[in-house]
């Protein structure tokens, strides 16, 4: 397997673990929040009808789920330069002793 090809594969599957996320932060944000509002939406509802907050629902969705695959794929970049050499190997784990200088480091390969 190519170096590229390795590395391609690495963050695509990392985009997809943020995609996955955001559906977990999605839910933490959304469950309590519909909680309230069955509980009393006159009082947690902010004056605002349904339909605005369908509205704010779906912004909020989309945001959610761009974000999580920028950040899954910023999370791949970020991992791969950290746990693959210059070559596409995976590095010794004696090397993994300060994790953070080997970030700093890494970024001038």
């Amino acid at each position: 397997m190519t170096t590229q090809f390795k590395k391609t594969i690495y963050i695509i599957l990392a985009a997809i673990l943020g995609f996955v996320l955001n559906f977990i932060v999605h839910g933490a944000i959304e469950i309590p929040v519909l909680y309230l509002f069955q509980k009393d939406f006159e009082k947690y509802g902010l004056g605002l009808d349904w339909q605005i907050w369908v509205l704010i629902h779906h912004v909020g969705s989309v945001t959610l789920v761009i974000t999580g695959i920028i950040f899954g794929i910023w999370l791949g970049f970020r991992w791969y330069v950290i746990l693959y050499d210059n070559k596409g190997n995976l590095r010794k784990q004696y090397e993994f002793k300060n994790i953070f200088n080997r970030c700093k480091y890494s970024k001038k390969n």
